[in-house]
């Protein structure tokens, strides 16, 4: 099982994750200007050509523009959530994810969505039967798929809106690359039957049953899953219609991808020299090292030097999905009662998978964890939740955690302020943290998802 590598970055990709980075945590409003040139050279220490590069970068996740001309510079704008989305399905297609991940990572999110629609008022509820009838023809499990991800929309929470979309779109694009295939011919019956379940969920919904809405919603999920197969990619790819209308080198870019997953990922496999792609793509040199950036962006190449370089494969970062999404959330002003409450719903998921999974290693790992925190020694205030996540054996869905992990960090009130606060979480920590392994390892789903639950709430006190 793959995991995230990282290796030495090119500069400007460095400068562009800083930039970000300074976007994210500085609160720009759009429309902006965080320096000009002149000023982004003095502030980054690097050459002209290296920021230019970097801004490239930075221009492609849609986080800002450079406004040429006197009075320009680098201007803020709206984070695009569809770049976040492809350098996550990187990621996942690196470490070459299962439809039973997607699908234990779906299963809490969309559960989450439910609850959160069941909870609104009548007067700003969406109508979702209304919403389910105007959403377009259902014919395919590509439509089904985008149906989902606008349900999660609904919500009108960004977090939950793109951490849904994100998963779906994986989903469809394991779908088009080949690595998932469907069991069998679609049939009128499984339309008939996704309708019928989506018209429980709606009716449910409307009357504010949470625990009915989540159980069509399971079934939905559940009939969805059992549609599918995972399997190696062939020597071919589907096409998917939403390519046709990218830009060359995204076209390029894509391709790329594609060859990269049919020949295993194997990390610092040469792709090919400038020379051979160019040539076997028919493209400018220029349109080729645009769709090189964008790849080496989403972590997925890099390139060596010299008479015997080229274009490497390379193992995705992980960071750089943390990096990307927290931009996009950030931007979207989301509060930390949006960040706990999803945090809640995919940590309870990862402890209900990890207590039911649960192996001797898993055990050792926990126990070398608890001694950690009762030394002062742990790596970071969530080892202990991040090691939980990782044993659901749900790699989406420990990752998602962790993106959600770090935002919270952004949100703690400054400790100054609320230092007995602190001081008192910090000592009730290895106590709960102790009761919840225990539960784990006990295989008391029940107790183990109560404790945390208590453990997690409790966080909102020093958020802001």
């Amino acid at each position: 099982m793959r995991s995230s590598a990282i290796f030495a970055p090119k500069l400007a990709t460095v400068v562009a994750a800083q930039i970000q980075a300074d976007i994210a945590k500085g609160h720009w409003t759009l429309g902006e200007i965080l320096g000009s040139e002149t000023d982004l050279l003095q502030r980054y220490g690097v050459s002209r050509a290296v920021l230019r590069e970097a801004v490239r970068l930075v221009e492609h996740s849609g986080a800002a523009l450079m406004r040429r001309g006197p009075g320009g510079g680098l201007v803020v704008c709206e984070p695009d959530s569809d770049s976040a989305a492809i350098t996550f399905d990187v990621w996942l297609s690196y470490v070459d994810v299962t439809l039973d991940e997607l699908f234990d990572t779906l299963d809490p999110l969309m559960a989450h969505a439910v609850a959160l629609l069941c909870r609104m008022s009548n007067e700003v509820r969406p109508d979702i039967a209304n919403w389910l009838a105007n959403a377009g023809d259902i014919a395919t499990e590509i439509d089904m798929w985008s149906a989902m991800a606008g349900f999660a929309d609904l919500t009108g929470d960004p977090v939950v809106g793109l951490f849904g979309n994100a998963t779906w779109r994986a989903l469809r694009d394991r779908f088009h690359s080949g690595h998932i295939v469907l069991r069998s011919t679609a049939k009128a019956s499984y339309r008939k039957s996704f309708l019928v379940e989506f018209s429980g969920v709606a009716e449910s919904i409307d009357s504010g049953r949470t625990i009915d809405a989540q159980r069509h919603m399971a079934a939905i999920l559940a009939t969805m899953a059992r549609r599918l197969k995972n399997q190696r990619p062939g020597a071919t790819r589907r096409s998917d219609p939403s390519e046709q209308s990218l830009k060359l080198a995204e076209q390029v870019a894509a391709s790329l991808l594609a060859q990269i997953e049919r020949s295993g990922w194997e990390v610092d496999s040469l792709v090919g020299s400038e020379i051979a792609l160019t040539e076997q793509f028919d493209v400018s040199r220029s349109i080729l090292r645009e769709a090189i950036r964008l790849l080496e962006h989403h972590g997925a190449v890099r390139t060596k030097r010299g008479p015997s370089g080229g274009l490497l494969v390379a193992a995705p970062d992980a960071s750089a999905i943390v990096r990307a999404f927290g931009l996009v959330l950030e931007f979207a002003r989301v509060t930390p009662q949006q960040l706990v409450e999803t945090r809640s719903a995919l940590e309870l998921a990862a402890v209900d998978l990890a207590t039911r999974r649960i192996t001797v290693d898993g055990t050792s790992t926990l126990e070398k964890s608890l001694e950690r925190d009762r030394t002062g020694l742990r790596r970071d205030h969530y080892e202990l939740h991040h090691q939980i996540a990782e044993l659901s054996g749900a790699r989406p869905l420990a990752l998602l955690i962790r993106v959600l992990s770090e935002l919270v960090d952004n949100h703690i009130v400054d400790p100054r302020t609320t230092l007995d606060l602190h001081s008192a979480i910090e000592e009730q920590a290895t106590r709960i943290h102790r009761n919840i392994v225990n539960a784990i390892v006990g295989g008391d789903v029940d107790a183990a998802k109560r404790r945390m639950s208590r453990h997690l709430v409790a966080v909102l006190d020093v958020m802001a």
